[in-house]
């Protein structure tokens, strides 16, 4: 669940999953997307920063479904991906 916050301070909202838990970060979030936007309108910056960590040999990427990008686009946030590679250099 969304923790209570005080929207007179708030500047801004990052949340910061792995691919794998996007899905379960939307099953909490979609049915308060109301509240969600109502935040988004009173901040600077309303997204879900997903950070994807692979082995720098295996870079297959990330996959969203249309149902993921849906419900991503339902709750009117932003969505950033950073990918990490690891291994030696």
């Amino acid at each position: 669940m969304i923790p209570a916050i005080s929207l007179a301070s708030l500047w801004e909202i990052a949340v910061k999953v792995s691919i794998g838990k996007l899905e379960r970060l939307l099953n909490d979030l979609v049915p308060v997307r109301q509240q969600l936007r109502e935040v988004h309108e009173r901040s600077t910056s309303c997204m879900i920063d997903v950070a994807y960590y692979a082995w720098q040999s295996q870079m297959w990427g990330c996959h969203l479904s249309a149902n993921t990008v849906q419900r991503l686009s339902s709750l009117g946030v932003a969505l950033d991906i950073s990918v990490y590679a690891e291994g030696p250099e």
